[in-house]
């Protein structure tokens, strides 16, 4: 679990668009393509980290799987103003 996750921003600012935008709010277009590339970019990891276990790398490929996460959390926080 991220820290982000339980200092209560983020989900202050999904009630905070909630209570403004109620439920018919449109997702931005931005939001559509982050999740999509983050998708792609946590599969590719994957597929990385399925290659390194398979060398005996295990220490490496959780590294990498973690570094991954982080990163798109990251830019999440950028694109949502957290």
């Amino acid at each position: 679990v991220l820290p982000e996750m339980l200092n209560g921003k983020w989900d202050a600012a999904s009630w905070k668009r909630f209570k403004e935008q109620k439920l018919s709010a449109p997702i931005p277009e931005e939001w559509i393509k982050f999740e999509a590339d983050s998708l792609a970019t946590y599969k590719k990891a994957q597929a990385d980290a399925r290659a390194l276990l398979k060398q005996g790398k295990r220490t490496e490929a959780i590294k990498l799987l973690n570094d991954t996460a982080f990163a798109i959390w990251n830019d999440g926080k950028v694109l949502l103003g957290l």
